[in-house]
């Protein structure tokens, strides 16, 4: 859901690995739809959508951006790497606090004689899909036998992006490398080792999230290991309000609360709770959203631009009442 209310949302294969999104607007009025390729992530903007995916086979194989508009009309695509089939593709994106999408990826280096280099670049674009700054080389090296690929990026409050990557070709095997860009993509630091034991492998879920007042923090398949000081080129432990707890952080009340999106069930659960934080990590309260009756879900929740929260309906509740389709319950604006 974006900023002004409008709803995309996924619904029907539409072949070629691509799937047909849907825009309806504040009052469920159908909009638009688009097809795109699948993809973990789809970020809402103050005004429309953005995404990024990889895209497999033939001439086309490559890392792709899509902007779209709150009518779902696509504003922009850009291609961000080609790749001979998939092989050697790693990418992550994440959302911008500013608005927009910052995504990093390691690609082979093109017209080198060693099949062996990579290159890690990162571009950065703002919430209407335009280049906040153009793609950027942040190291090359030679990519080991054993090497893991593995890279995650984000961007703070104050337009500072950090991408951490395994560091094996320039630390030792085991180790993570980092490195701060400014808000035009100038590097802020040199490459420095990140004190991350590793970042696993590319199946991880990985997170940098931003922090109010500036910095950002790791999260590892759901625990938060470390925290980045703004342009800093070292890492502290989590913040002790944020070390044990679980859950995705987001910053809601126009950047002046935290709120705490409880992880996705591992099991189906009827009632979903989310903790909304002071920027201190004081506790504010818990909000809890109840399925509705006979129902229980397993998909996590989803924390729209303008502060709603929407939660999914179970596939199964629907089938035993003789429906089709989904069914979405959402509060509007209250994390606004």
């Amino acid at each position: 859901m974006d900023g002004a209310g409008n709803l995309a949302y996924a619904a029907g294969y539409a072949g070629y690995g691509t799937y047909r999104w849907y825009v309806r607007s504040p009052e469920w009025s159908p909009l638009n739809s688009f097809i795109s390729r699948p993809t973990p992530d789809l970020w809402p903007q103050a005004h429309g959508f953005q995404t990024v995916s990889l895209i497999c086979g033939g001439a086309t194989s490559g890392i792709e951006f899509e902007a779209f508009d709150g009518m779902g009309q696509s504003l922009t695509t850009v291609g961000l790497g080609n790749y001979s089939g998939c092989d050697g593709a790693e990418f992550h994106d994440a959302a911008d606090p500013a608005g927009g999408t910052v995504v990093a990826w390691v690609r082979p280096t093109s017209g080198e004689l060693d099949e062996r280099q990579r290159e890690l670049k990162v571009q950065r674009f703002d919430g209407t899909g335009q280049t906040r700054f153009a793609a950027v080389t942040v190291a090359t090296w030679l990519l080991g036998a054993q090497e893991q690929l593995a890279v995650v990026v984000g961007t703070d409050v104050q337009g500072r992006a950090l991408v951490l990557w395994n560091g094996d070709a320039f630390f030792g095997a085991g180790t993570t490398a980092g490195r701060w860009l400014d808000a035009q993509g100038a590097p802020l630091t040199p490459i420095f080792q990140a004190q991350v034991p590793s970042l696993g492998s590319a199946s991880m879920s990985r997170a940098l999230t931003p922090l109010i007042g500036g910095g950002l923090v790791l999260q590892l398949d759901g625990m938060w290991t470390r925290s980045f000081a703004s342009g800093v080129s070292s890492a502290s432990a989590p913040p002790d309000w944020l070390a044990q707890r679980r859950g995705r952080l987001e910053i809601v009340r126009g950047g002046r609360a935290y709120a705490l999106l409880p992880p996705t069930p591992s099991a189906p659960v009827c009632t979903q709770q989310v903790e909304v934080l002071a920027p201190d990590g004081t506790s504010c309260g818990v909000m809890t959203f109840e399925t509705e009756p006979g129902a229980c879900a397993s998909d996590p929740l989803v924390l729209g631009a303008d502060g709603t929260i929407l939660q999914q309906q179970p596939l199964a509740h629907l089938l035993e009442n003789g429906m089709n389709g989904c069914i979405e319950k959402w509060w509007p604006g209250i994390l606004h």
